[in-house]
């Protein structure tokens, strides 16, 4: 049986490296086992269940981190008063 990977990333500072290392991953493992937002979420489909979804389901996840990891996010930081949305307790940061 196939392990399942969630990769997350940061579009504005990771897409390339995430998505480099994806491209290689679903090769070996299978589109169905890597979950990667751009490729396995449809247009129209709730984002934040798909993610919580996913993440439930992984056997291991892929973070991530680039240098502006803990810079607020666009529009999130609106959405939060322009916090950090890791301070605000928000569970998972909007791309």
């Amino acid at each position: 049986m196939s392990k399942k990977v969630f990769i997350s990333y940061r579009r504005e500072d990771t897409a390339d490296a995430a998505g480099r290392v994806y491209d290689r991953l679903w090769r070996v493992l299978s589109k169905p086992n890597v979950f990667f937002d751009v490729s396995t979420i449809g247009g129209g489909e709730n984002f934040k269940e798909k993610i919580v979804s996913a993440i439930g389901r992984s056997d291991a996840a892929l973070i991530f981190i680039g240098r502006e990891w803990l810079a607020p996010v666009e529009p999130a930081a609106k959405l939060v008063s322009g916090k950090q949305a890791t301070t605000c307790g928000l569970s998972w940061v909007p791309h």
